[in-house]
């Protein structure tokens, strides 16, 4: 959608460089991963401006998102004021965030979170001999008991999110009792559960096919584009750009 390009473009204009340089996908590729300030492309620190063009284009009230994401939700809220100060009007609704118990997935191999960049997601399309190679992956301490290494915590949130509750507290149970070594057999149970809870999604991915997907994201893209379209006529209005 073009609109959302131009949003971002107008929006942009009033986002200091400060502020993006607060963004934690930039301070951890500067920070963590070594990159001076100057190598760091536009399109990583500009991010956040296009984030937030596509959540202000449809007039967001409300935006649901992970933990990992509400730093992006926070910004688009200042990016909105900003622009509604500057101008002296209310274009931009400030979105709420949904702050009900903001998820964070962490990865496969023990980090903080999944992520397709660093190689340690599990996939919604992912078959089960690969579900059940990668779950049997995660490193685990040695010994259940005591405070969890960051590989045998990612193995228990993951049960938690997967797996039905009782599963859950039941090998939380034997981990906190020290009830031998179990960590194989948990692997193996919170592989089958990754199964269950993934194959509805891929039996209805198999019935679409190509055409019927491009037809939904065209009827999605044509509601949006009649809100989005609305959204910039305001913003060259205010800003004083003619049509």
């Amino acid at each position: 959608m073009p609109e959302v390009s131009e949003i971002a473009l107008l929006l942009g204009n009033v986002v200091k460089l400060g502020r993006l340089q607060t963004c934690t996908t930039f301070k951890d590729r500067v920070n963590n991963k070594g990159v001076p300030e100057g190598e760091v492309s536009y399109g990583l620190l500009g991010y956040p401006v296009l984030m937030a063009s596509d959540i202000l284009c449809v007039r967001a009230q409300r935006v649901p998102v992970g933990q990992d994401q509400t730093q992006h939700v926070e910004m688009t809220r200042d990016f909105a004021r900003a622009f509604n100060h500057m101008f002296e009007k209310d274009i931009f609704i400030i979105p709420e965030l949904n702050v009900n118990n903001p998820l964070r997935v962490p990865g496969i191999d023990g980090a903080d979170k999944m992520g397709k960049s660093d190689g340690n997601t599990i996939a919604l399309l992912e078959d089960i001999s690969s579900v059940i190679k990668k779950v049997r992956g995660i490193p685990t301490q040695s010994e259940p008991g005591g405070e969890m290494q960051s590989g045998t915590k990612a193995l228990y949130t993951l049960m938690e999110l997967c797996s039905p509750p009782d599963i859950h507290t039941e090998y939380l149970r034997r981990y906190v009792n020290c009830e031998g070594k179990f960590f194989g057999e948990m692997k193996q149970r919170l592989a089958e559960d990754i199964t269950t809870l993934l194959k509805p999604i891929q039996q209805r991915y198999e019935l679409l096919s190509n055409n019927t997907v491009r037809e939904i994201l065209a009827q999605g893209a044509n509601k949006v584009r009649l809100i989005a379209s609305s959204v910039l006529a305001d913003m060259r209005s205010a800003i004083g750009l003619k049509k």
